[in-house]
């Protein structure tokens, strides 16, 4: 770039010569020049490396807004993808389910002709005592089943060694309303279960306490058919949809995983735990939660009807605490699938189970009606034998899985 300023020996009026002597010609005064500025011309080069780079910036604007239009429509696509997935997994686990049971409907005969006579009308309509009861088809009926076995997680081989089904609930819920049930089932009920013999035979159905209709299976899936079977056929041939067998020895695991459930103690339990007073609240963990659900004898008055008083008061706590935290982390359910998955035999599928979580989603946990199968118990010859109430059996089954048409 030039230099704009002159040198001394080309200034003719600076008021000295070159040698610093004094001026030949008097000095002449003029006004400071204003400085010029002078533009420079950018090089042909440099306009078009300018223009390059304002290209390449448009250019890269233009590519950042593709990139992100890009993955916008790969999030709407996994989006719709994992929408349509739901949907069908949650479809087919509704048909699957439902297809379990056959879409079929209780029988509804009473065997007790002393009691005002029932006239069917047709598979799902049912007239009693003056009144049109018509059965409700959406309701979805899962057994579960407190195991007193150490691991389900085997196969075994013998005639009633397979454990004792403890503890029986049906859990019943509306697919359209979201109305949840459970009914206990004491475990000596005595009722028709399959009897197999000591070669592996069927003897066919026999009279029995339920509790043992679970041991003459193989201690997983043939074991809970044959429960379910039983159930089904004390309940005039209800349909069951699914299965659901635990280990009662896993239910602690349960519990750990939210921190304990809180009770409020419906007996008197000093002997197991001196602050265990009856009416005391009590948060249950670990080998506690075991021994309050469990523990027949030396409480009240050593009946199964008391253990399962428990048994349902814990249920319903852990349902309420486990629902509560799921609502707030979807996750957990996979983490107490994983954590009882050794020590837990059901036949619900993963459709199945989006289907059922979906249904969860109309529950309403504070309000689940909770009722026991009526009857007497009675001792036997050798063991505890309860008789349901035929009469308020059957109600009871009205009132839960049919519609009044008044």
């Amino acid at each position: 770039m030039m230099d704009y300023h002159n040198t001394p020996e080309e200034n003719p009026v600076s008021g000295q010569d070159p040698d610093g002597q004094q001026p030949v010609h008097p000095a002449i005064e003029l006004d400071e020049p204003e400085p010029v500025v002078i533009e420079e011309k950018k090089s042909s080069y440099e306009e078009h490396h300018h223009h390059h780079h304002r290209f390449r910036r448009r250019k890269k604007k233009k590519l950042a807004k593709y990139i992100a239009l890009g993955i916008l429509i790969v999030l709407l696509v996994l989006l719709v993808t994992s929408a349509t997935a739901f949907f069908v997994l949650r479809t087919s686990g509704r048909s699957s389910l439902f297809a379990q049971a056959n879409e079929v409907a209780p029988s509804m005969q009473m065997t007790n002709e002393s009691i005002e006579p029932q006239e069917i009308l047709d598979a799902y309509t049912v007239k009693y005592k003056g009144k049109k009861y018509h059965y409700n088809q959406n309701i979805v009926t899962i057994l579960v089943m407190g195991i007193d076995k150490s691991s389900l997680s085997e196969e075994e081989e013998g005639s009633g060694k397979a454990g004792q089904s403890d503890a029986n609930f049906l859990l019943t819920i509306d697919s359209e309303t979201g109305k949840t049930s459970l009914i206990a089932i004491s475990r000596d009920t005595i009722t028709d279960i399959h009897i197999i013999g000591a070669t592996g035979d069927s003897l066919g159905m026999s009279k029995a306490q339920l509790a043992l209709g679970f041991s003459y299976g193989d201690g997983r899936d043939i074991s809970c058919q044959y429960m379910v079977d039983a159930v089904s056929k004390l309940f005039y041939g209800l349909p069951i949809h699914g299965y659901c067998a635990i280990d009662l020895d896993a239910m602690p695991i349960l519990a750990d995983t939210f921190g304990g459930v809180e009770v409020t103690l419906l007996h008197d339990m000093t002997w197991l735990y001196p602050d265990w007073t009856e009416g005391s609240n009590v948060l249950l963990k670990g080998d506690a939660v075991t021994k309050y659900i469990r523990t027949r004898y030396h409480i009240a008055d050593g009946t199964n009807e008391k253990r399962m008083e428990r048994q349902k008061q814990f249920l319903m706590a852990f349902i309420k605490k486990a629902m509560s935290e799921v609502k707030n982390d979807f996750t957990l359910i996979g983490t107490l699938y994983n954590a009882i998955s050794d020590d837990m035999v059901t036949n619900i599928s993963f459709s199945e189970i989006t289907y059922l979580a979906t249904l969860a989603l109309k529950m309403d946990f504070s309000s689940i009606d909770y009722v026991s199968v009526p009857g007497t118990t009675k001792e036997g010859n050798l063991y505890m034998e309860f008789y349901p109430d035929e009469e308020a059996f059957y109600e009871l089954i009205l009132d839960q899985f049919y519609t009044c048409e008044e």
